[in-house]
């Protein structure tokens, strides 16, 4: 006489794909925050976007955009070794026909609401290209569980 226990069975079985499941979801994974401020050549930076690489192959890259005052906040970095990335916006003109300059209305955007910085007092500050390429940058940080503060610190 055989003597069987489904129960057991099903709940391994229930199990096993509730483990898999997790798996798959990324529920392993394991998240902290940084916050901190961007520099070059010892000046704040007043604009531009910092990147977290993880090392993780697949991984999703974690990025901010850097605040007038040179702060940015990430509140979802994957813990462990990440590259840094650190770029700065382009100044573009753009010229409509007759090469005269156009305002934001004629683009669909409302005039005098651009958020370009313009004039002597609010130029953007431009770090070299090398700076926004995870394998030139020279930037890395170890992201722990919970909040972490870096401060970038980029020189030529």
């Amino acid at each position: 006489m055989s003597v069987t226990f489904p129960f057991p069975r099903r709940l391994a079985g229930t199990a096993l794909v509730l483990v898999a499941v997790c798996l798959l979801s990324g529920c392993g994974k394991k998240y902290g925050s940084v916050s901190g401020t961007v520099s070059y050549k010892g000046k704040n930076l007043n604009g531009g976007q910092v990147a977290f690489i993880p090392s993780a192959p697949g991984a999703e890259t974690a990025t901010s955009v850097i605040e007038s005052d040179g702060s940015y906040t990430i509140a979802k970095v994957l813990v462990g070794p990440n590259k840094i990335t650190v770029t700065t916006p382009v100044t573009m003109k753009v010229l409509g026909a007759g090469g005269r300059m156009m305002d934001a209305s004629s683009m669909g955007g409302k005039e005098g609401k651009s958020k370009v910085a313009t004039g002597p007092d609010t130029k953007m500050t431009k770090v070299p290209d090398k700076f926004g390429q995870p394998e030139s940058s020279g930037q890395t940080f170890d992201v722990k569980l919970g909040p972490n503060s870096h401060d970038i610190k980029l020189t030529d």
